[in-house]
C-alpha cells in the first residue's frame, strides 16, 4: 500500500507484480480509493486551516493606505478562492452522501420485497 500511495502522490506510473489470482486488481482499486479518500480529507483540512489562519481584518503593516488596501484586497481574493475550493469539496461530499443514501434505500426496498 505504501508503494501505491507513493506512486499516486508522485504522479508516476507503477508496476506491481504478484502471482495470478492474488487479488492485485481489487487491492489496487481499494488502495486507490483509500488514497483518494485520504487526499480529499487532507485537502479539506488544509483549506480549513488556511482559511482559519487568514486574517483579513488584521492591521496592515504598510505605511501608506494604498498599499494597505492592495494587501487587504489580495487577502480577500485568497479567502474567496479558498472558500470556493472548500465549497466544491463540500458539494462533492454531499453528492456522495446522497448517492449512498439512495443506494441504501434501494437495498432496503429490495430486502423488504423478498
Amino acid at each position: 500500500m505504501r508503494a501505491l500511495y507513493q506512486t499516486i502522490e508522485e504522479g508516476k506510473l507503477g508496476i506491481f507484480e504478484s502471482p495470478t489470482g492474488t487479488g492485485k486488481s481489487l487491492s489496487l482499486i481499494c488502495g486507490s480509493l483509500k488514497w483518494l479518500t485520504d487526499h480529499y480529507k487532507r485537502e479539506r483540512e488544509e483549506l480549513s486551516l488556511n482559511l482559519a489562519n487568514l486574517k483579513i481584518d488584521e492591521e496592515p503593516d504598510c505605511s501608506d493606505w494604498l498599499s494597505a488596501q492592495i494587501k487587504e484586497k489580495e487577502k480577500e481574493m485568497v479567502k474567496r478562492e479558498l472558500e470556493r475550493k472548500l465549497l466544491i469539496i463540500n458539494k462533492r461530499d454531499d453528492k456522495i452522501r446522497n448517492i449512498r443514501r439512495q443506494n441504501k434505500e434501494k437495498v432496503s426496498q429490495i430486502g423488504c420485497t423478498r
